[in-house]
């Protein structure tokens, strides 16, 4: 059965407070680092990451990861360059141009019309057939 998000990939969102995973303390329990600062940035996915602990053996093998259970995490990008950070959903909020509204942003609406569309297919194709082709029908 498939699962309902809150929040999907493209949604403008105000991030709270940034998770980050993997430090261990006293070399047995995997903890979450938190970081303040309130930013503003943009839904690209999201993680499922292992909580758990680190267990030893008694033996000369390295030790190995224990998994307690998975919390799932958003993946938020500040910016088109920007590395996705991790968020969880209690510390994300929709971005609205309302004012003290909670929501999502309206989708931009480009204007054109139905018609406008298909002159425009239309155009585009009656042009392409004046550019030069090699002998395959490729663009040159």
């Amino acid at each position: 059965m498939k699962k309902n998000y809150k929040y999907s990939i493209g949604d403008w969102v105000i991030v709270k407070e940034v998770v980050e995973f993997g430090y261990y303390v006293d070399k047995n329990k995997r903890t979450m680092k938190k970081e303040r600062g309130e930013f503003i940035g943009q839904v690209c996915g999201m993680k499922h990451k292992k909580i758990g602990r680190l267990s030893y053996s008694h033996s000369e093998f390295p030790p190995y990861f224990d998994v307690e259970g998975t919390i799932e995490v958003y993946l938020v990008r500040r910016g088109m360059l920007n590395r996705p950070v991790m968020v969880l959903e209690e510390n994300i909020d929709w971005l609205s141009l309302e004012e003290g509204g909670v929501g999502p942003l309206p989708k931009k609406d480009t204007g054109w019309t139905k018609h406008t569309k298909e002159m425009a297919s239309k155009f585009m194709k009656d042009n392409a057939k004046d550019f030069p082709r090699d002998e395959k029908g490729r663009f040159v």
